[in-house]
């Protein structure tokens, strides 16, 4: 009798996006370095992230999950956390905003930031 998942009413499938380094120097796979729902997070937070400072990979991975914020990758069958999207965006935002002048700032509406 399978009783793994007890309860399955409130489990759904969603597409996360998992970072990888990939490949380390002796070509091993390694362990992933982020779990994100959006794509586009996933891609910046990949950048520089990858072996001898490339960037890192970014797969799309079928998941299961009951609350939106862990879950099981479908292929490994293990309870992963979501990355925290929020912090890693507001930490995006103020590196990508410490790139511009003053006045690019100011002619983006960005000034008071």
């Amino acid at each position: 009798m399978l009783t793994r998942f007890k309860d399955v009413k409130d489990w759904r499938a969603e597409v996360w996006y998992q970072v990888r380094t990939d490949v380390n120097e002796t070509g091993a796979k390694v362990h992933p370095i982020g779990l994100f729902k959006n794509k586009q997070v996933a891609d910046v937070f990949a950048i520089g992230k990858g072996w001898y400072g490339g960037n890192g990979a970014v797969f799309e991975v079928d998941v299961l999950t009951n609350d939106g914020r862990t879950g099981h990758i479908v292929k490994l069958g293990e309870l992963l956390p979501l990355s925290d999207e929020d912090a890693e965006t507001k930490s995006l935002r103020e590196i990508a905003l410490g790139k511009l002048s003053a006045p690019e700032r100011k002619l983006l509406g960005l000034a008071d930031l």
